[in-house]
C-alpha cells in the first residue's frame, strides 16, 4: 500500500471521527435541554400534588435533584400519614384513639415489623446516629431533649423529607405535619441505608461509542499494517 493511500485512509477516518463528535455534541446539548424542561415539570407537579385534605404531598419525601425514597422510606412515611389528625393521648399507641409522640415512632414501625422501646429517649438511641439534617433521610427519627424528664429525648417525630416531619406534639393537640422547628439533639436511622445516589450506575455505550471505538481501531490496524506508527501517520 503506498503513503498516498494510507494518507487518504487516515484522513477518512479521521473525518469518521469528526462528525461522531459533532454528534455527541449535538446530543449531549440535547439531552441537558431535556433535563432542564422535565425539572419545571417535576417541580410544578410537585407544587400542586398536595392532598388538599390533609396539606400532604404526594411526592413527600423527594426534593428535587436528590434520590427518591426508597420502597422502605415511602413505607414509612406513607404508614405516618395515616396518622395525621389523630389526637395527642399521654401513653397511647392506638391508630384508632389517639398517640403520644413515642407511640406514634413505636406504632409505625411495628406495622413494618421494627420492634423500637416504647420511651422517647430509647427510641434516640436506637439504630445508627446521622451527622446533621444535610444526610437526614425519610424515614429518619428526629429528637430533642427539652425538659430533665428522660434521661436523653423527651421529644420525637419522624422525618418526611423537604425539611418536614409528623410529631404527636402534645396534650390538647393532633399528629401533624409540621416543618422541623430546629436543629434536633439526635437523628438516628432505623432503616438500611440507601444505595441511591452512591452506588456507580452501569451505563451501556452508546452506538456513538461504539462506532468512535471502531473508527481508532481501524486507524490503529491500517497502520500497523504498512509499518507506520500512530505518530508517523499522524504527521
Amino acid at each position: 500500500m503506498s503513503i498516498a493511500s494510507v494518507t487518504d485512509r487516515i484522513q477518512q477516518i479521521e473525518s469518521q471521527i469528526s462528525q461522531l463528535q459533532s454528534t455527541q455534541t449535538s446530543d449531549a446539548a440535547t439531552s441537558a435541554a431535556f433535563a432542564t424542561t422535565l425539572d419545571k415539570v417535576s417541580a410544578t407537579t410537585a407544587a400542586t400534588s398536595a392532598d388538599p385534605a390533609t396539606g400532604v404531598s404526594s411526592d413527600l419525601g423527594t426534593d428535587l435533584g436528590t434520590a427518591a425514597p426508597t420502597t422502605s422510606q415511602k413505607a414509612v412515611v406513607d404508614e405516618a400519614k395515616k396518622y395525621l389528625g389523630l389526637p395527642y393521648v399521654w401513653g397511647g399507641t392506638s391508630i384508632s384513639s389517639g398517640v403520644d409522640c413515642s407511640g406514634l415512632v413505636q406504632s409505625v414501625y411495628k406495622s413494618l415489623g421494627y420492634d423500637l422501646p416504647r420511651l422517647s429517649a430509647d427510641q434516640a438511641r436506637s439504630g445508627r446516629p446521622i451527622a446533621g439534617m444535610a444526610d437526614a433521610q425519610p424515614g429518619d427519627l428526629i429528637a430533642w431533649n427539652n425538659s430533665s424528664r428522660n434521661n436523653g429525648a423527651d421529644h420525637i417525630a419522624i422525618y418526611v423529607g423537604n425539611g418536614k416531619m409528623i410529631e404527636a406534639p402534645h396534650t390538647g393537640a393532633q399528629v401533624r405535619l409540621v416543618d422541623v422547628p430546629s436543629t434536633p439533639d439526635y437523628i438516628r436511622r432505623i432503616l438500611p441505608d440507601s444505595a441511591n445516589g452512591s452506588a456507580a450506575r452501569s451505563v451501556a455505550p452508546t452506538s456513538s461509542d461504539l462506532a468512535a471505538s471502531r473508527a481508532s481501531f481501524d486507524l490503529q490496524s491500517l497502520l500497523s499494517t504498512t509499518g507506520l506508527t500512530a505518530q508517523e501517520g499522524a504527521a
